[in-house]
């Protein structure tokens, strides 16, 4: 059995994993899913940091009393990363869900998709310039492409504004740290919001990452969380 941290991507917050929550509880694995800081209007947009997060989820790891497996989902991935740089001796695996995986020698502060990105197009500014959010119409088209309607409702009601730092706040990796915890990467085949060639280019840009495959969207905790957990328990077994 295994501990999992499944930290959420921007906008959203740990509701998005209530579908795998149960599969995998279901199956004798202890299951942590939190919102990150800033999510519920606790801390004001401008003070949420990268490296809020990453404590946030250091925290959550040493209370677990072993080694969790940390899933990002998309932007998740950069905190997950920091996070794992700097005590990777908390972390069994990483479990890479279309997230963001920044690169070893340091990531610019650039994370802001370009005009031609579905999600980047619609997102608008908020918090007097802290945080954006994202239209209906581009998270239905990036987010849920692939979703069934009644989802997609739900979902974005839900969605939240996204503080900057954590999309922008430089990170740093190292090999000798964060690339000594065992990596996978779960690429959607279909997705709108990473597309596949970004997703593969991020997975294979340091080796030793396994990759799996899902014929979804940005989505797949919605869209296909039996799936989904499967690929979860099967690294969890393998670990």
């Amino acid at each position: 059995m295994a501990t999992f941290l499944l930290v959420h991507g921007g906008l959203h917050g740990g509701w998005c994993w209530e579908t795998i929550v149960p599969l995998l509880e279901a199956d004798g694995h202890r299951v942590i899913a939190p919102d990150l800081p800033g999510v519920k209007g606790e801390v004001p947009a401008a003070e949420v940091t990268l490296q809020a997060y990453a404590d946030a989820q250091l925290a959550l790891a040493r209370d677990a009393g072993e080694p969790v497996i940390a899933v990002p989902h998309s932007l998740g991935g950069r905190s997950v990363s920091l996070a794992a740089e700097q005590q990777p001796e908390l972390f069994r695996a990483l479990i890479y869900v279309t997230a963001l995986v920044p690169e070893i020698a340091g990531s610019p502060p650039s994370f802001i998709p370009a005009e031609d990105n579905i999600i980047g197009s619609g997102f608008y500014p908020v918090a007097g310039g802290a945080a954006v959010m994202s239209s209906e119409a581009s998270a239905r088209a990036g987010f849920y492409s692939d979703c069934p309607e009644p989802a997609i409702a739900a979902a974005f009601a839900r969605l939240v504004p996204q503080p900057l730092g954590p999309m922008a706040d430089p990170v740093e990796l190292t090999a000798e740290r964060w690339g000594s915890v065992p990596r996978h990467y779960v690429l959607t085949l279909n997705d709108m919001t990473i597309p596949l060639a970004g997703q593969r280019a991020m997975a294979t840009a340091h080796p030793g990452a396994v990759l799996h495959e899902l014929p979804s969207g940005h989505s797949p905790f919605i869209t296909h969380p039996r799936e989904l957990a499967d690929i979860l328990e099967a690294v969890a077994a393998a670990a």
